[in-house]
């Protein structure tokens, strides 16, 4: 990764800010481009609890109040973990139950549901680190399937090509949130900037090193199966019966379906539509 040779901050002696880890493992191709002029095309730093994003905010992103902290939580992308390790933080008792991504529930404060003159000053005033954690298209949609096929409530086809098919001719709007494009959470679309689009590949690299930087080290430490960060939480291992590699599952043809249906993911978060090769 872009970051891995780096040398860190605390190696000096002084330590480094989570908006320093963010600059050293930023994407430096279109994802990190596109970012910065959206970043400059907001021409509001104001909300008023109305906007379209604003629902998805009640659902999607946590404010971390005590360590200054903005989270976009997108399903399939490591939300599950991070949620937990945000519970932790907070003091929830039960923190590894399964109400995690209950927001009614789980403890967890977010930034939709604030008063809008306070969700503008955490949204837009700049003092707030925001984290939004997102995954390679092709590998998300396959280890969506995987995960969710033997769900009965889901209804998915038993075949890839199938499944594939199936969320190709389903309109956005009615997908499932596990299956909804990365760009739909959180305001992307219309503008929302982040300090750090951390990928869920690079979670080795950059993980830790963000947690020292959010002083999180007590909470990942221990009491996570396999630890905070195993080995192959970026890849598709620790999913069902996964171990095979993309190209065991895709065609050209469902490459392409799926580099169309998310076509605005592959643009916003720098990644390739156009090979499954080495993923």
């Amino acid at each position: 990764s872009s970051g891995s040779s780096s040398s860190r901050g605390s190696s000096s002696g002084t330590k480094e800010t989570p908006q320093a880890v963010a600059e050293r493992f930023s994407d430096q191709g279109p994802c990190r481009a596109k970012f910065e002029i959206r970043r400059k095309c907001v021409q509001t730093k104001s909300v008023t609890g109305k906007e379209s994003y604003m629902k998805n905010l009640k659902l999607s992103m946590v404010f971390l109040a005590q360590k200054r902290l903005l989270y976009c939580g997108i399903p399939k992308c490591g939300v599950s973990r991070w949620r937990r390790l945000l519970r932790r933080v907070v003091g929830v008792e039960e923190w590894e139950d399964r109400n995690a991504h209950n927001p009614r529930v789980n403890g967890l404060s977010y930034a939709g549901s604030l008063k809008p003159h306070v969700a503008s000053r955490v949204l837009f005033s700049g003092d707030v680190f925001s984290l939004i954690i997102v995954r390679n298209p092709f590998v998300r949609v396959l280890s969506g399937w995987l995960d969710k096929k033997d769900f009965p409530q889901f209804r998915l086809p038993q075949s890839f090509p199938e499944f594939v098919h199936l969320i190709y001719n389903t309109p956005e709007a009615k997908l499932n949130e596990h299956f909804a494009p990365m760009s739909s959470f959180c305001g992307v679309r219309e503008g929302m900037a982040f300090d750090f689009v951390a990928k869920l590949e690079e979670l080795a690299d950059w993980g830790p090193d963000l947690v020292r930087a959010l002083n999180l080290e007590e909470f990942t430490a221990e009491g996570w199966e396999g630890g905070f960060f195993p080995g192959e939480e970026g890849s598709l291992k620790h999913n069902h019966h996964s171990a095979n590699k993309l190209s065991d599952y895709y065609t050209p043809e469902l490459m392409q379906m799926v580099a169309e249906k998310y076509a605005a993911d592959f643009l916003y978060f720098g990644y390739r539509n156009d090979s499954v090769e080495g993923l």
